[in-house]
């Protein structure tokens, strides 16, 4: 909601956030992309542990996250969850989704219909002007891209006013959505964390440890029993050690855990 908050809504004009001086001409856009994808490898590094009951584990807990997420308007974050459960790193478990619980494929499916570019989008464009929200701004960034490549500025000499007030329209939508805030009990610890989430381990690299955690052609299903811990468990190991005990009991009540 910080970095929401910081963000210009002159930076969505004329694309500045492409281009190699988008640091200069969209500097929160970029801050706002790059937190995007450092959380997205985040969860993809948290997924990929050697221990298949593990793995499940933590794959079951980001479908709550992020369905959590979803019951609180945060599409950013839910957004972000998925596009780690969509790369290849971590699509390929087979063995680990094989075991994922029936509930939590069952909440997954209904992320993903909210996440749906069917019917342009729809069911995401009518949750992101549901306010207070943490929109996913990669939809409005890419109806930007759309108007602007895909209609003139001038027209029979003339200024295109109708391509100007759908960018204006799409545009003004970012003062409105800071305007509303989400009124939570801060846990500061969480917060320097999520803050400072970063993630400089490479596609290739995520990969491979996917490799190590699921070989190709292996069967780690057959005569595998579950013993799933609580969330609160894992939100105990996930969570960082700056985070003193009381926040963390916040966080797992605020959760309904």
């Amino acid at each position: 909601q910080e970095i929401m908050g910081k963000l210009n809504p002159i930076e969505y004009t004329y694309k500045r956030w492409c281009g190699d001086d988008s640091s200069e001409l969209a500097p929160n856009v970029k801050e706002w992309t790059t937190y995007f994808n450092s959380f997205s490898n985040f969860v993809i590094e948290q997924v990929l542990v050697p221990d298949l009951q593990e793995r499940i584990e933590r794959v079951e807990f980001f479908i709550f996250v992020a369905y959590q997420c979803l019951e609180y308007n945060n599409l950013y974050h839910m957004m972000a969850i998925l596009a780690a459960f969509d790369s290849a790193s971590i699509f390929r478990l087979k063995n680990t989704w094989k075991l994922v619980s029936s509930v939590h494929l069952e909440w997954l499916t209904k992320l993903r219909s909210m996440a749906s570019t069917s019917g342009n989008s729809q069911l995401l464009r009518q949750k992101m002007d549901t306010l207070p929200c943490l929109p996913f701004m990669g939809l409005y960034q890419t109806d930007i891209t759309m108007i602007e490549d895909g209609l003139p500025n001038i027209r029979g000499g003339l200024i295109c006013w109708g391509k100007l007030m759908k960018l204006a329209n799409i545009i003004l939508k970012v003062p409105k959505v800071q305007s509303y805030l989400y009124n939570f009990h801060p846990i500061y610890g969480m917060i320097s964390f999520l803050k400072n989430v970063t993630s400089e381990t490479t596609e290739q690299e995520l990969y491979q440890l996917s490799l190590v955690a699921e070989p190709r052609d292996i069967d780690l299903v057959s005569g595998f029993k579950t013993s799933r811990k609580k969330r609160a468990t894992l939100i105990h190991k996930l969570s960082p050690t700056s985070i003193p005990k009381k926040e963390e009991e916040l966080l797992i009540l605020q959760l309904n855990i």
